[in-house]
C-alpha cells in the first residue's frame, strides 16, 4: 500500500524581520561605541603615559643638575617682577645676557617663593618658569650668556648667571626623539623653550617653605608650605610636604588650569571662554577657577623633587 509523505513545515523563511534587522544594527552601534571608547581611551592613556616619561626624563635632569652644583636651577622670571607683571623680557643687560631670576638672598623674591608675599594671588601663582629649563638644562643661550655656543653651558651661579670660564656642562636631557622639544619664540631675548611632546613648554616650578613654622592640628599643612596649586595638594600627596621643585608638563589637553588667569603677553595665557572650550566643560554651569583648575589638572604629569 502507497503512503504520502506528509509536509510538516509551513513554507520556508527567506530573510529578516524588520525587527531583527534593527535589532542587528542596534548591535553593531553598541560594539563600535565601545570599541571607540576604548581606543579613545587607550590613545588618552598613552598620551598621559608619554607626558609622565617626559616629565620624569626632566626630572632625571633635574636631579644631575643638583648633584652637579649642589642646587636647584633658578627661576627665572619669565614675566618681570611682581607683581606689575609687564612682559619684560626673561634677559636683562646690553646685549641681553644675564638670567633675570628670583634670587633667595632678596627679601622681596624670597617672600614670593614662600607664597607670603602681599602681591600673591593664589590662583594666578607665578612661581614657574617656562624658560629656566631650556637654560639650565639644556643650555641653549649664546656663547654671551652661558659661556658656550651652542648646547652646554660653564658653571652656573646660585643667583642665576654664569662664570663663562672652565669646562662646559649639559645638555642633561636628550632632545633627539623629538624635534619639537627646544622652541624659540624669541631667542635674542630669551624667550626659549622646552617642550613637551604635545608642543607645550614644560614648567618648572620652585618655591620655599617658611621654615620657622609648622603644621598644627588647627593648621592646615599648605598655610606654612605653600605649594603652587597647579602642582598639587600636599594634604592628599605626602610627597609634596617635602618638595620644592616640580616639573609639569600640560597632558592631552595641552592646558594646566590657571591659563586665563595668567597677566597679558604671557605665552601661555589664554581667555577663560577659550579653557573652557578646551576642557569641553560645560559654560553654562559658571566653572569656577578651581573648577577648570580640577578638570585641567586630571592628565597633567607632575614629577616633584627636593
Amino acid at each position: 500500500m502507497a503512503h504520502r509523505r506528509a509536509v510538516t513545515g509551513g513554507i520556508g523563511r527567506g530573510g529578516f524581520t524588520l525587527v531583527e534587522v534593527l535589532f542587528s544594527i542596534l548591535v553593531i552601534f553598541l560594539l563600535m561605541g565601545l570599541l571607540l571608547a576604548g581606543f579613545h581611551y587607550a590613545m588618552k592613556s598613552a598620551h598621559k603615559v608619554m607626558g609622565q616619561q617626559t616629565a620624569s626624563a626632566v626630572k632625571m635632569a633635574v636631579n644631575q643638575f643638583q648633584d652637579q652644583f649642589h642646587f636647584a636651577p633658578p627661576l627665572v622670571k619669565d614675566m618681570g617682577e611682581p607683581p606689575n607683571f609687564s612682559a619684560l623680557p626673561p634677559l636683562i643687560g646690553t646685549p641681553p645676557t644675564i638670567p633675570r631670576v628670583y634670587a633667595l638672598s632678596t627679601p622681596a623674591d624670597l617672600a614670593y617663593l614662600r607664597g607670603t608675599s602681599v602681591t600673591m594671588v593664589p590662583d594666578r601663582d607665578l612661581r614657574f618658569s617656562v624658560y629656566s629649563l631650556a637654560y639650565y638644562i639644556m643650555g641653549v643661550l649664546d656663547r654671551d650668556a652661558d659661556g658656550v655656543a651652542g648646547p652646554g653651558f660653564t658653571e652656573p651661579t646660585r643667583d642665576g648667571g654664569f662664570t663663562r670660564k672652565g669646562p662646559a656642562y649639559g645638555p642633561y636631557f636628550d632632545v633627539g626623539r623629538n624635534e619639537r622639544a627646544v622652541y624659540a619664540i624669541d631667542a635674542p631675548a630669551g624667550r626659549i623653550e622646552l617642550r613637551d611632546d604635545n608642543g607645550v613648554a614644560l614648567r618648572y616650578y620652585r618655591w620655599e617653605h617658611l621654615a620657622e613654622k609648622g603644621a598644627t592640628p588647627t593648621t592646615p599643612i599648605n598655610d606654612y608650605l605653600h605649594v603652587p596649586l597647579i602642582v598639587g595638594d600636599p594634604e592628599a600627596d605626602p610627597d609634596l610636604r617635602s618638595a620644592k621643585w616640580a616639573i609639569v608638563a600640560a597632558g592631552r589637553d595641552g592646558v594646566f588650569g590657571d591659563e586665563h588667569l595668567l597677566p597679558a603677553g604671557h605665552p601661555q595665557q589664554m581667555t577663560k571662554a577659550d579653557l573652557i572650550a578646551r576642557l569641553n566643560i560645560d559654560a553654562s554651569t559658571n566653572p569656577t577657577n578651581a573648577d577648570i583648575r580640577a578638570a585641567a589638572m586630571k592628565d597633567n604629569a607632575v614629577e616633584v623633587g627636593r
